[in-house]
């Protein structure tokens, strides 16, 4: 069995399309749409979650597809974890990682935003600006049920530091320590929420053998009219 087998996880692309239509490209530097690298993240992540079993459900607004904010999170059901993918820009000089959770969620929403920002810093070598409150309409729907729900701003993409046809490469590598976490936290601190069903053990007929010594004995009685 493979170890997230049984588990669930939502991933949500920021930005995109909406109910009405609109397309979002979220913060853009030089061409290159905030949306685009969440997406990116979006099926990375996915692709190594699911190698290991994990069931993922990608949330992906495309053109004629587009959910509103609140309809995104309500997607979350079902799941033991909810992130929405996003990249910050400011004024091109700030740079570090945040996690963002709903100010009405749970201590665990608090203490998975908390230790995923500071692994995300870790690996792209960013500070670590932490675990943040704020009322974010995508996380606000998410039902109770699912164990955290967080939004996540990799870094900031406008950054002077950082080549345009940099970009994608660092959000991948922000995305492996996403997938990282999130696979220590399921099987540490959630239980599946999919019936993991094991295939019975084939077993083969036992085939009667006789000894040498005992030659098997015939009831003639049997035989008789």
């Amino acid at each position: 069995m493979q170890k997230l087998q049984g588990y669930r996880v939502c991933l949500e692309a920021g930005h995109g399309y909406h109910e009405d239509g609109t397309y979002d490209s979220g913060a853009n530097k030089k061409g290159i749409h905030e949306h685009v690298l969440n997406v990116s993240q979006v099926e990375h992540v996915a692709k190594l979650l699911e190698a290991q079993g994990c069931s993922v459900s990608k949330v992906i607004c495309i053109k004629g597809n587009g959910l509103s904010l609140s309809d995104r999170g309500r997607q979350g059901a079902g799941h033991n974890v909810f992130l929405s993918f996003h990249h910050n820009a400011f004024n091109g000089l700030v740079q570090g990682t945040e996690v963002l959770y709903h100010p009405l969620g749970s201590l665990a929403d608090k203490h998975f935003a908390e230790e995923l920002s500071e692994r995300i810093a870790k690996a792209l070598g960013f500070a670590n600006r932490g675990g943040k409150k704020q009322n974010l309409g995508v996380l606000k729907t998410v039902p109770d049920s699912v164990q955290a729900a967080v939004l996540i701003e990799s870094y900031f993409m406008d950054n002077r530091s950082i080549d345009p046809d940099d970009l994608e490469g660092v959000s991948l590598k922000a995305a492996d320590a996403v997938a990282e976490y999130v696979a220590e936290y399921l099987v540490t601190k959630c239980k599946p929420t999919i019936p993991v069903m094991v295939a019975p053990t084939k077993c083969e007929p036992v085939k009667e053998e006789l000894s040498p010594a005992e030659p098997k004995k015939i009831d003639f009685k049997k035989w008789k009219r």
